[in-house]
């Protein structure tokens, strides 16, 4: 005979929870389907093209104070295409809403701001031709005023040129144009010049028959250190060593300034760029913020930053003075005797 199966106590306390579990999972779907609440935060995505250092914060504290609710996930590509592109691809995937890229090269960033889509991508030191904002120097500027300066201030002679980073093709540019009357030798050896390898060349050029070098324009840090090395090295007679421009504003490219190691630097605005990529990032995920004024530049609606050339004479009113640099960062152990010399302290 078929028997009858009656439901144990078993059975029923497990339904009883199934039927539970059901109505909290449903309870759960409508509350995040609520139209008053977000039902995820929006996410920036920082690419920089160096090493991890404390200037990200800068940008990344700002962006978190003018958007408390955006998600802010920073990269570093440490001066690799490759890499950067791969985090760039991975900004994508993980739903970012705007990109802020500091290209490690123009190049490969405009093919990666043309795979973005209808996600906005903000240049940040750099123009990147098709990206959707630039914040930045004037590259042409930058490049034309440091030019002007060696072609004014060194004595006459040929200038040696390390070719900047690829990024920095419009300082390039500019550069021709402040040396123009100027005979110019350039290092080409892309994508850019290592230290060693800027070493070695400039060496080479200080020693060749009739060589009589004049000044030598160095735009990116690793060129810069390997002109020094190169000068360290060799020796030259008095009133022969060339005059020395970088690009730079951070502590130790002031330092060398003051002990003579360089004759020119460029300060260019962190803060203000900063400032204007942080407003520009959270007005793009939030409207109703303030964003700042554009104008057009090369195609890209871009937020430019002046440069200004640095040099022994008028660092304590540039960098002091006006951009809070303090005498005792600045003349620390090494740099307290050439402090003492230029009335620094």
């Amino acid at each position: 005979m078929t028997g009858v199966l009656r439901p144990t106590r078993r059975h029923v306390v497990a339904v009883v929870l199934a039927a539970l579990a059901l109505a909290v999972v449903g309870a759960v779907a409508v509350q995040n389907l609520r139209p008053d609440e977000p039902v995820d935060h929006d996410v920036v995505a920082v690419l920089r093209a160096g090493a991890d250092s404390s200037e990200p914060t800068k940008l990344t504290e700002r962006i978190r104070a003018r958007c408390p609710d955006c998600r802010v996930r920073t990269s570093h590509a440490d001066s690799d295409a490759a890499t950067q592109a791969r985090q760039f691809r991975d900004a994508l995937a993980g739903g970012a809403d705007v990109v802020v890229l500091e290209p490690v090269a123009t190049d490969a960033a405009e093919s990666l701001a043309a795979d973005a889509g209808d996600v906005p991508v903000i240049a940040l030191g750099s123009l990147v031709p098709g990206a959707s904002y630039y914040v930045g120097p004037h590259e042409r500027a930058l490049g034309r005023r440091l030019g002007r300066a060696v072609a004014d201030g060194a004595r006459p002679g040929p200038v040696l040129v390390v070719e900047p980073l690829p990024a920095a093709a419009g300082v390039a540019a500019g550069l021709d144009v402040g040396l123009r009357g100027r005979e110019v030798t350039r290092l080409e050896a892309p994508p850019a010049a290592t230290r060693e390898e800027t070493r070695d060349w400039v060496a080479a050029q200080l020693v060749a028959p009739e060589a009589s070098v004049a000044a030598v324009v160095a735009i990116g840090p690793a060129q810069a250190l390997g002109v020094l090395d190169a000068l360290a090295a060799t020796p030259l007679e008095p009133g022969l060593r060339p005059a020395v421009a970088t690009v730079g504003d951070d502590l130790e490219s002031l330092r060398r300034l003051v002990r003579r190691q360089t004759d020119w630097s460029a300060h260019l605005d962190r803060d203000a760029e900063y400032d204007a990529a942080a407003r520009l990032a959270t007005s793009v995920v939030d409207p109703a913020e303030d964003a700042p004024e554009t104008v057009d530049y090369q195609g890209v609606a871009s937020v430019l930053t002046g440069p200004e050339i640095i040099t022994r004479d008028n660092l304590a009113d540039v960098m002091v003075r006006r951009h809070g640099v303090t005498i005792s960062e600045l003349c620390d152990r090494r740099t307290h005797s050439a402090c003492e010399a230029a009335a620094l302290l």
